[in-house]
């Protein structure tokens, strides 16, 4: 199966504001660069991949935004085998 190609969004434009970490605001700074390659991943639909970061978040709560992305990025990948 062929994977379908869309345009991916403005980064600016998306927000991810998952439950509070401890010591941190409520609002996750995320790495572009990172989150282009998640939404990559995700076939460019940025609600399936804040919905994968906001899952770990509250799998594992107090991480950095840095850190969610990575194990997201690595989670989507191990379940693809990529």
């Amino acid at each position: 199966m062929e994977p379908i190609h869309q345009p991916l969004p403005d980064l600016k434009s998306l927000k991810w504001t998952g439950n509070k970490i401890p010591q941190q605001a409520s609002q996750i700074s995320i790495d572009p660069t990172k989150f282009k390659l998640l939404l990559g991943l995700v076939y460019g639909d940025s609600a399936i991949a804040l919905r994968l970061l906001d899952q770990q978040q509250k799998l594992h709560p107090g991480k950095t935004g840095c850190w969610y992305l990575e194990k997201t990025i690595q989670d989507v990948k191990r379940d693809r085998n990529c």
